[in-house]
């Protein structure tokens, strides 16, 4: 998984695992061409999430994207 060093570690074992949960989800929306703008929408505005659980969401989904691409 592409957890970026701004990941959600301080705030715990189940942050984490929701992190991974979401950025699971963004990356199979953003494979979907009708739901593509929308996911990267979303991830950067959970990035921008105060709390900073989020942080570095919108670089990882990025990353997996860029890996998916090569894939091909």
């Amino acid at each position: 998984m592409h957890q970026s060093e701004q990941s959600p570690k301080p705030f715990g074992k189940q942050a984490t695992l929701d992190y991974k949960k979401t950025l699971d989800h963004l990356i199979w929306m953003a494979s979907m061409k009708g739901a593509k703008h929308y996911a990267w929408d979303r991830a950067k505005k959970l990035d921008a999430d105060p709390t900073g659980l989020w942080r570095g969401i919108a670089d990882d989904l990025t990353k997996a994207m860029n890996e998916k691409s090569g894939e091909d």
